[in-house]
Parts: C-alpha cells; structure tokens; sequence
C-alpha cells in the first residue's frame, strides 16, 4: 500500500510477487463461483414488467396509470 501512495500514478510494480497475486486471483474466483451457486437468488432479475410500468408512471405524465 505504501508503495501505491508514494509511487506515481500507474507506475509499474517491480519485484512484484506475480505468483502470489495469481493463485490469489484463482482462489477469489473460486470463492465467487462457489458463492454464486449456492446463492438463492434467481439466475435472472424477475419484476422487468413491473418496473417498466413504475418507470413510465413517474416519467410520463400521460403514462399508463
């Protein structure tokens, strides 16, 4: 972190531990799928047709009501 705060913006990352970062990468991803299919909440957002009408209510004045 301090690395990040005293170096310049974008700068490059020398003796970076890469191997590390990696499995670390690996390792959050497997958490996020593992999460992702024990979640209950459903593959696709439900309700579309229900916003849809809210939004065009409180945008349109003439909306369907």
């Amino acid at each position: 972190m301090a690395r990040k705060l005293a170096g310049p913006e974008q700068a490059a990352l020398p003796n970076a531990d890469l191997p590390f970062h990696e499995a670390e990468m690996e390792r959050l991803r497997a958490l996020l799928a593992e999460a992702s299919e024990e979640s209950p909440l459903p593959d696709r957002p439900a309700g579309a047709g229900a916003l849809n009408d809210l939004l065009l209510r409180l945008r349109l004045p003439d909306g369907p009501r």
